[in-house]
């Protein structure tokens, strides 16, 4: 077996260790364990969990002026900074 080191967040680090302990493994065999299970569904055609981004949607009112306009919102934000 060969030694590395790798950067984990602190909360992947503690699921981890977790799921060692509970599993009364070590930490590098739970490790290696996952990035095995990991690249079989990499191999198997899986693709990878991905995050969804969600952002909010907020009703802002109406416009104050024609944001097509760059002049007319560039003179807007110049009146509010002042």
């Amino acid at each position: 077996m060969t030694r590395t080191t790798i950067a984990f967040n602190d909360a992947t680090l503690s699921r981890v260790r977790s799921l060692a302990r509970r599993e009364h493994r070590t930490l590098a065999e739970t490790v290696g364990d996952l990035v095995e299970a990991g690249l079989k569904k990499r191999a198997d055609g899986e693709a990878p969990a991905q995050r969804r981004l969600s952002l909010g949607r907020y009703h802002m009112g109406i416009p104050r002026v024609a944001l097509e306009d760059k002049d007319a919102v560039r003179a807007l934000i110049e009146k509010e900074h002042v």
